[in-house]
């Protein structure tokens, strides 16, 4: 049922964004380059784009044929690669080899990806970095996911609390009994290591921790 959910998704959404994003393009291309309407098209098409890669997300989240450790991996080097190549960052990519196709349940997954994912977008709006690694390995039935740059770091005790994008990695790893461990200094670039049990497909339930709890581990 996932898996034709999945076809779905991409198969109608999908064709309707193209669609979407092909009118936009024609009709960006008739107003004159100094049109305001063609800056409102320009608008309508980076959306159009936006919500293409989002939908992607969700559909190789919601497909059962994508729960193996070893298409997590490769998502999650594909994803970096794109992400970081509009950037001045040069990703780098460290992975162990032959990761298995044994099961990666869908709610374990999908909470370190959107993890990983804030690390990357908090590296790319704040490091100034020239170098990023992403690092996968699994240690003792566990898989542990590194992102590592090279930027200008920051002092974690000094951070706004208005920023809640480190907090909420933090407490992704809780939700699913995993750990983040961000390490930072000013001039030394940081550094999060993220790590999930592997359970074999076994779903299991994690309270999640108090307020205090994730702070104290966030600092």
């Amino acid at each position: 049922q996932r898996v034709q959910i999945a076809r779905d998704i991409h198969d109608d959404l999908g064709a309707q964004l193209t669609q979407l994003l092909l009118m936009g393009e024609v009709a960006q291309r008739e107003q004159p380059a100094d049109s305001p309407a063609r800056g409102q098209f320009t608008q309508i098409c980076d959306c159009a784009r936006e919500l293409a890669r989002a939908m992607d997300e969700v559909v190789w989240a919601v497909n059962a044929r994508r729960d193996t450790v070893r298409d997590f991996a490769s998502y999650v080097c594909k994803y970096a690669q794109l992400f970081l190549e509009t950037t001045s960052i040069r990703c780098r990519l460290d992975v162990e080899p032959d990761m298995p196709s044994t099961t990666f349940d869908l709610h374990e997954r999908r909470n370190l990806f959107l993890a990983v994912k804030e690390a990357l977008n908090n590296a790319a709006k704040y490091s100034r970095a020239g170098e990023l690694y992403v690092r996968i390995f699994r240690r003792d039935n566990r898989l542990f996911v590194i992102v590592e740059d090279n930027g200008s770091g920051f002092d974690p005790d000094k951070l706004s609390g208005e920023r809640n994008g480190l907090t909420n990695m933090v407490q992704r790893m809780a939700e699913v009994g995993g750990t983040c461990e961000i390490f930072s200094r000013p001039g030394e670039g940081c550094r999060v290591t993220f790590n999930v049990p592997l359970l074999e497909g076994k779903r299991r339930w994690f309270q999640r921790p108090p307020a205090e709890k994730l702070q104290a581990e966030l600092n």
